[in-house]
Formats: structure tokens, C-alpha cells, sequence
């Protein structure tokens, strides 16, 4: 159960985050810091060391998609109601 639950901890923000800075689950800096602290380090990090990919357009959205975006501001619509 326990290496079952360490497959899934791994790739967690919480966990990366507090493997970068090496701090333990109960550090103030690690139970103070917010979700989305955690996640904007994870990706300014990201970011840093991968310079080719900052202006990638990421989405955790599975709807999301970028070509039916383009292709409407190309045919005219307005960004504001798309």
C-alpha cells in the first residue's frame, strides 16, 4: 500500500516542491505555501530550464483547443466572445 501510494505522491506538485527545497511535510515554508505557490514554482521552474517552451501554450483542459481558437479569430470573431 505504502509504494502504491508513493507511485501516485511522485509526481504531485507537493511532492516536487518540496524535494526542490528538501522540506519535510511538516515544514511552515511547505504547509504555509498555497496550491497555486506551489504550482507557479513548479512551471517558473519548468520554464527556466526548458527557454524553447515559454511561450507553449499549456491547458489542463481536455476541451481545450488551440487550432478551433486560432480558427475563429482568423475568421473574424472577437476574442472577447470566443
Amino acid at each position: 500500500m505504502a509504494q502504491e501510494k508513493a507511485r501516485e505522491l511522485v509526481h504531485s506538485y507537493e511532492f516536487l516542491f518540496r524535494r526542490r527545497y528538501n522540506l519535510p511535510p511538516t515544514d511552515p515554508r511547505f504547509l504555509n505555501a498555497t496550491q497555486e505557490e506551489i504550482e507557479t514554482d513548479y512551471w517558473a521552474h519548468w520554464y527556466a530550464d526548458h527557454p524553447n517552451e515559454a511561450n507553449a501554450v499549456v491547458s489542463d483542459d481536455p476541451t481545450f483547443d488551440l487550432e478551433a481558437i486560432k480558427a475563429k479569430i482568423e475568421a473574424g470573431e472577437d476574442w472577447e466572445t470566443i
